[in-house]
């Protein structure tokens, strides 16, 4: 563990509004307090007049096995004025340390568990959040567990907390931080970049503290507009310059209230890589900028650092992709005196200062003003681009106004796995918790099996193939830089017009990513519907699709947001080789938005008995209770899953049903190569069945196993009528492959070719000189055709069967020459209809 010295620095805190990120476009400024110094710091910070400055407590170390001090920081905060100041002003921050060696992996917990003691207690938590300054060589598993703890600890805690994790540590660990971490930690310069694009692309993107060093004699200002324009597109908020010192921070809080009056909220930050404004030199030369528009493109603000000076001044080129004009003014932001600029229209700009800050407002025609006063029955047509951003503005906006919101949510599951009869119907019912800070839980409350309420606290009881992905959650997409957009038109949805837009991954995303549509409101720019589809899935689950419907709700504030209320799900599940539709449909209802009893009913779901789940991106996650009544997210999911089987088999072989009892066992990722192993044995059945997948998740290939002691009778009939003294019974054994190929969601086809032995006894009442059929073997290749779309399901099957070294058979003196190859097909065509959970009309052909 690299160790420094305590100092002082100044924090500077930005929320820039971007997608689902920012809330507040403008800076603030927070400074960081040293424990050499802190009484010296407490009273020039006394002296400011700026009561909004942050301030981030001196740090304190934990290594497990040592008590941590707290002195520090509880000094600190009586010296600040917290009780007058309020948590809110304050961070926390502590300095982790690995265990030592040959500490027992319970000692490291119980030292765990003694910190969140120590820091959350009745009366909750005395600040903000906490930062983790983790180095990134820290065992993952250690690191991992204290997030956890600490996360659910301070979440659980009146008032709640945030937890700040270190970027690089937060992309090493992937989707099981998406839970805990509520910021990201970057240091800089550029040594987060490759770990927050690794989190962008697993859509696990956090508002972000950046830890900013800073160049050799920069000053706090430079490094203030340096983080920015570095980390716009990641919603940073706190830039850390280790200074040491306060002897700027009046300039600094200067140009933090002129960027201030430039970004207002209500603008929001393009993300792209191709906006629709930039600042380029005459030779395309694009400099380090960040763009920032308003809901309707009539506000632009462009800051950028194009590196001039006096001696060396540059010219610079403001290009606008709408068409639309635009007066223009430019500042440098770190000039003093008032917030004066010079007002120019669009081309060369000479500049001569190192930060260029540019103001621009469109300019309406005199002559289309008279449409203010009449209908109109069409609009201009708007480039994809500024539909996208629109749209972006739009959506962050509703983040800024939805802080947290209360649901009752239903989820209705219907599948039909190969062989098991008519199927099954679950409903699940849960208490859903969604909270701006990233963080979904679900709280389940009833569950039905086929209509039957199953009493008890126990989850899902059905064995469940990949259990993070037949009970997942519905998604909340962030398409912004990941992909490319198509606009296909207009369309009417929900008796609204709407831009239709498709979407689908960039070239270079080496993610599986999803494809699909948006309708965009024309209006309102807001999201009415979206569908998703993914066919290349890993895993059990095969292909993907999704239909997510939105409707505006009111907050308590008379504001309308727009939120997820329906979610319409389809997926094929691979189970033993063979597939079958999984049908999953979400219902929110009784949404309660920025309640003020959010965390109280948190609270009384956290601290109960009923099953809970914690929404990760690999989907739901058991949030179970611990020794200590707190609780923690299952992280772990076994893949093998077995299952007890008691039944009877009745065929008219025997007089009466043959009882079985046997077990059946899936790995759905044997000996962690991703490929499933099946096991059925029953009695005098055994099938077996391997299965792997492609590189790309196109193509699918395995083989099947099955034996069976149990014979079948036989009963020969000839020209309808049954023929005596000619019954026998029969054995089949079998063995073959199976390669399938889905070239889209909706479409699969299979070549299957298996090899059976055939094994024939006389039944008692066969005659002494009937002459059995030739034990043998027979070729069945097969090919399968199967479509589904739109809860409609279609097949196709045809089978060819070639017997190898046929004989005649039959009555003595009289036998029968058989056909020594046949084909079968088989064709079907049907649709389900649920009325309800629990009711629904099937139509089959």
């Amino acid at each position: 563990m690299k160790r420094s010295v305590p100092s002082l620095g100044l924090f500077l805190c930005l929320a820039v509004a971007g997608g689902a990120l920012g809330e507040r476009p403008a800076p603030e400024i927070a400074v960081a307090l040293s424990l050499e110094g802190l009484e010296a710091e407490a009273a020039k910070l006394s002296s400011l007049d700026d009561p909004g400055v942050r301030l981030v407590l001196p740090p304190m170390e934990f290594k497990p096995g040592k008590d941590p001090d707290t002195s520090g920081w509880r000094r600190a905060l009586a010296l600040t004025g917290h009780a007058a100041a309020g948590r809110e002003r304050f961070w926390m921050r502590l300095r982790v340390e690995p265990p030592p060696r040959d500490m027992a992996a319970a000692d490291v917990e119980a030292a765990i568990r003694s910190l969140t003691g120590s820091l959350v207690t009745g009366e909750g938590f005395p600040c903000a959040g906490i930062v983790l300054d983790i180095d990134a060589d820290t065992p993952a598993e250690y690191a991992g567990l204290l997030i956890s703890a600490l996360s659910v600890a301070l979440k659980a805690a009146p008032g709640g907390g945030l937890v700040a994790v270190p970027a690089e540590v937060a992309a090493a660990l992937g989707s099981r931080v998406a839970v805990h971490a509520d910021r990201y930690t970057l240091r800089g310069p550029e040594g987060w970049r490759p770990a927050m694009q690794r989190l962008a692309m697993l859509n696990l993107l956090r508002p972000t503290l950046l830890f900013w060093t800073g160049e050799e004699g920069r000053s706090g200002r430079e490094a203030y507009l340096d983080g920015l324009l570095a980390a716009f597109k990641y919603g940073p908020e706190i830039f850390v310059l280790d200074s040491g010192r306060l002897e700027g921070l009046e300039d600094l809080l200067i140009t933090a209230r002129k960027i201030k009056a430039h970004l207002p909220e209500g603008l929001t930050a393009l993300t792209d890589d191709a906006p629709l404004f930039w600042l380029s030199s005459q030779k395309g030369h694009r400099p380090a900028q960040a763009v920032f528009v308003d809901d309707l493109l009539d506000r632009v603000v462009l800051l950028a650092k194009t590196g001039d000076t006096r001696m060396h001044p540059g010219q610079w080129r403001f290009a606008i992709e709408t068409g639309d004009s635009y007066a223009v003014e430019v500042y440098d932001p770190l000039a003093p005196g008032p917030h004066r600029g010079e007002e120019r229209w669009p081309g060369n700009i000479v500049w001569n200062a190192e930060y260029l800050l540019i103001q621009a407002g469109r300019v309406r025609s005199e002559s289309l003003r008279f449409g203010e006063t009449i209908d109109v029955s069409a609009t201009v047509d708007l480039t994809v681009a500024e539909i996208i951003a629109r749209w972006q503005q739009y959506h962050s906006r509703q983040r800024q106004l939805l802080r947290h919101y209360t649901a009752a949510a239903e989820m209705d599951m219907h599948f039909q796995p190969p062989g098991l009869g008519s199927g099954f119907d679950v409903s699940l019912h849960f208490r859903y918790f969604w909270n701006s800070d990233g963080s979904r839980f679900w709280e389940q409350t009833a569950q039905f099996l086929n209509g039957i309420e199953i009493k008890g606290r126990q989850t899902f009881p059905l064995p469940q193939i990949e259990p993070d992905k037949v009970v997942v959650q519905p998604l909340e997409m962030k398409l912004v830089e990941n992909y490319v957009y198509v606009l296909d038109g207009t369309e009417t949805v929900d008796g609204l017009a709407c831009y239709a837009i498709s979407f689908r991954p960039r070239p270079e995303a080496s993610e599986s990513l999803f494809s699909g549509r948006i309708w965009i409101d024309k209006t309102m720019f807001r999201r009415v519907r979206m569908l998703l589809v993914q066919a290349n899935n890993t895993g059990s689950i095969t292909s993907n699709r999704e239909m997510q419907f939105f409707a505006l709700v009111k907050s308590p504030d008379g504001e309308d947001i727009n939120v997820l209320v329906r979610s319409d799900v389809d997926q094929k599940v691979l189970v033993a080789g063979r597939e079958f539709l999984l049908e999953r449909r979400y219902r929110f209802r009784d949404l309660s938005l920025n309640g003020p009893d959010y965390r109280a009913a948190f609270e009384e779901a956290f601290r109960g008995n009923q099953p809970m789940f914690a929404e990760t991106e690999a989907g739901l996650r058991e949030f179970v209770k611990d020794k200590e009544q707190g609780r923690r997210v299952v992280e772990d999911v076994d893949t093998f899953v077995w299952s007890l089987i008691l039944g009877a088999i009745y065929d008219g072989t025997f007089r009466f049903p043959l009882p079985i009892v046997g077990a059946s066992a899936i790995d759905s990722d044997f000996l962690g190569t991703g490929g499933q192993l099946s096991g059925f044995w029953a009695g005098p059945i055994l099938a077996v069945n391997t299965t792997w997948k492609s590189r790309d998740n196109y193509w699918t290939y395995g083989a099947d196993v099955f034996l069976s002691a149990l014979p079948r009778h036989d009963r020969v009939y000839r020209d309808g009528v049954e023929a005596g003294g000619e019954g026998l019974y029969s054995f089949s054994e079998s063995l073959g492959a199976r390669l399938r190929w889905q070239p889209a969601v909706s479409l699969s086809f299979t070549l299957s070719a298996y090899l059976t032995y055939e094994i024939y006894a006389a039944a008692k009442s066969a005659d002494d000189d009937f002459v059995l059929p030739r034990n043998g073997f027979t070729l069945n290749p097969n090919i399968s055709l199967e479509y589904s779309h739109g809860g409609y399901l279609a097949s196709f099957e045809l089978a060819h069967g070639q017997r190898l070294g046929w004989k005649p058979w039959g009555p003595a003196g009289d036998p029968e020459s058989p056909r020594k190859s046949y084909q079968r097909a088989f064709a079907k065509l049907g649709k389900q209809f649920y009325l309800n959970s629990f009711t629904r009309l099937g139509v089959e052909m």
